[in-house]
């Protein structure tokens, strides 16, 4: 059975363009705490129009 299993290590959902996806999808885990983080101070101050 040729290319079972996906490159003939077992593992047939890998694909190299994985691990762009796992790249950016960390780095825009990374954003969003950041922006969170810095935004944080300034969530009770009432500063939005009601």
């Amino acid at each position: 059975m040729y290319g079972y299993g996906g490159y003939g290590m077992g593992y047939g959902w890998f694909d190299p363009t994985m691990i762009l996806l796992l790249i950016g999808m960390a780095l825009s885990m990374l954003a969003s705490a950041k922006v969170q983080s810095t935004f944080a101070p300034t969530r009770g101050c009432g500063a939005r129009p009601a």
